[in-house]
C-alpha cells in the first residue's frame, strides 16, 4: 500500500442516521478499541505511515447493508446501492487532470 497515492476502502454500514450511501475522506489515526477483532482505515493508515513514512489519500466509500446473514447475494435493497457506490469509487480513482 505503501507504493499507492490513494486508497479507496469499500464497506457495508448498518448505522440508520448515516445515508445509504456516503464517501468519506479519512487521515492517519492510532486509537486502540478495547477486545475487537477488528483495524478501522484509519488505524491501518497510521500503521503504514509509522513503517514506511508514507500516507496515502484516503477514503471510504460505504453502502448501507441490510442482510448480514450468510449467503451469496446482496440482499435488494443493499444491490441497489452497487451501481451508485461503483461510479463513486470509479470517481475516486480517476487520473489527476494534467
Amino acid at each position: 500500500m505503501a507504493n499507492y497515492d490513494q486508497l479507496v476502502f469499500v464497506d457495508a454500514h448498518v448505522y440508520s442516521q448515516a445515508p445509504d450511501l456516503y464517501c468519506k475522506s479519512v487521515g492517519p489515526e492510532l486509537t486502540q478499541h478495547g477486545f475487537t477483532h477488528y483495524m478501522t482505515p484509519q488505524v491501518l493508515l497510521a500503521l503504514l505511515k509509522g513503517l514506511s513514512d508514507r500516507a496515502p489519500a484516503e477514503h471510504i466509500v460505504s453502502i448501507r447493508g441490510h442482510d448480514f446473514s450468510f449467503g451469496r447475494q446482496l440482499s435488494l435493497a443493499t444491490g441497489t446501492l452497487v451501481d451508485a457506490a461503483v461510479q463513486q469509487v470509479l470517481f475516486l480513482a480517476r487520473p489527476p487532470a494534467a
